[in-house]
């Protein structure tokens, strides 16, 4: 069986979660994250969610629209390894770091 997104261009757009209790962390990181992020994975849009979802900073990729008016239809996700790549950057970075250092 072949896999529904077969042929599909692929998403760019992934939405970033922190590691549950340390939201408060992550927001005060998140333009350091971000930009880690972004310079790590080239052509990748990232955004960064408030709440946690798992114990561990995870990502969802956003493969399309829902809802009236939806446009550019559905996209492929990215491979299960770009996303386990992008998921070990986000536990090798240092939330707790300061800005200035």
């Amino acid at each position: 069986m072949k896999p529904w997104h077969e042929g599909r261009p692929e998403t760019k757009r992934i939405v970033v979660f922190p590691p549950l209790g340390q939201e408060k962390a992550f927001e005060a990181a998140k333009e350091r994250l971000d930009a880690h992020l972004r310079e790590r994975f080239p052509g990748y849009e990232f955004e960064l969610a408030d709440s946690g979802l798992y114990d561990e900073a995870s990502v969802i990729p956003m493969c399309g629209i829902v809802g009236d008016g939806a446009t550019g239809g559905i996209l492929a996700p990215p491979s299960e390894d770009k996303l386990r790549e992008i998921e070990a950057a986000l536990s090798a970075f240092d939330l707790a770091r300061s800005a200035l250092s």
